[in-house]
């Protein structure tokens, strides 16, 4: 009966060392991304370090945060096709933005003038390399080389460089004090 005790407390002893140190781990192969301490600042407004990350040496925001401080509207759009495809789009600075995608194709980055349909003045800012079935439109994103847009738990975080230029904006980097400033301003 003592042993059957020991057993038992050894292995739910064993079972929670396990849980304890798998909680937070990415299971899914989703970007790894760090809490950053970086100062971004749009347009004169600072955004919230939580909704900036650094990953895998590459400055990120989240969308979503990204347009509250530009004081505009997002709008969400799921296709259904093979795979599932987001498409969020704004309007900021006489430019429309882009960025649609999923996790298996990657996500784009475009712009374009407000008020245009698909055209020669589209610009693509950001457009993920593919690894696609010879003769064939089957593709996934090439992970060793994505440098685009990333989903963090849920959250769509964009490369920093990468939306200022979609939306026209300058970026300014200063290092000071073990901080980095990010600064995006009209050009």
């Amino acid at each position: 009966m003592k042993v059957k005790r020991t057993t038992m407390r050894l292995v739910m002893g064993l079972l929670t060392a396990f849980v304890i140190l798998t909680v937070g781990f990415d299971t899914k192969g989703e970007a790894a991304a760090l809490p950053s301490k970086y100062v971004l600042s749009v347009v004169g407004q600072n955004i919230s370090t939580s909704h900036v990350y650094v990953n895998d040496g590459k400055s990120y925001v989240s969308l979503r945060a990204l347009t509250e401080k530009l004081q505009t509207k997002i709008s969400y759009t799921k296709r259904s096709e093979l795979y599932d495809y987001h498409q969020y789009e704004f309007s900021f600075n006489e430019e429309r933005v882009m960025v649609w995608g999923n996790e298996h194709r990657g996500f784009w980055i475009q712009s374009r003038p407000v008020g245009q349909d698909i055209g020669p003045h589209d610009k693509k800012i950001y457009e993920p390399e593919q690894i696609c079935v010879q003769e064939s439109d089957v593709c996934k994103v090439d992970k060793k080389r994505y440098r685009g847009p990333i989903l963090v738990k849920g959250t769509l975080y964009v490369p920093i460089r990468e939306i200022a230029q979609a939306l026209e904006l300058e970026v300014t980097v200063k290092k000071t004090d073990g901080q980095t400033r990010i600064d995006l301003a009209s050009a």
